[in-house]
């Protein structure tokens, strides 16, 4: 609130020099509380924000520590593969890989090349030899033991063979 000055309060240069200094002093008094509160206010905020930020990296840290025990649990009741052991591929042979194959040479005449691009859609082929002394009966070496059980399953199963006693 401003003070009017008027004749009647006028009493010299000393009194208006004085109220005009208060006026002054009093401005400066109100924009300084008015910053003040303002940077409290900005304060404030800054604390909520970090606050929040706070939480959240807190909360992410959990998160994580729980992914880890998780893992570890996991880890845990996995048992590691025993890479020392013997494994069933260390033990396949070029025998395990290797198949008979017979057919009638009267209806399919096939030769080494025919034989073996019938052969291919199974596996690559490793090597093919077509008996000199048994037309229509040819072994045949894959590359891997999976290719060499594609066929064999394909073929109905036959009666073994009698054992000799």
């Amino acid at each position: 609130m401003r003070t009017q000055l008027t004749p009647a309060t006028r009493s010299g240069p000393r009194r208006l020099l004085a109220c005009a200094d208060l006026l002054e002093r009093e401005a400066a008094a109100r924009e300084q509380r008015k910053q003040e509160e303002e940077a409290r206010r900005t304060l404030e905020e800054r604390l909520a924000r970090l606050r929040q930020e706070g939480l959240a990296r807190q909360q992410e840290e959990e998160e994580r520590r729980a992914r880890e025990l998780f893992e570890q649990a996991a880890r845990a009741a996995t048992p590691e593969p025993d890479l020392t052991a013997p494994s069933i591929l260390d033990e396949v042979t070029e025998l395990d890989k290797t198949l008979k194959v017979k057919w009638n040479p009267g209806e399919h005449p096939y030769t080494e090349k025919t034989l073996q691009a019938a052969l291919t859609r199974f596996g690559p082929v490793d090597s093919l030899v077509l008996s000199a002394k048994r037309p229509g009966t040819a072994v045949v070496a894959f590359e891997s033991i999976v290719d060499a059980v594609r066929p064999s399953e394909l073929v109905p199963a036959q009666k073994p063979a009698q054992p000799m006693h």
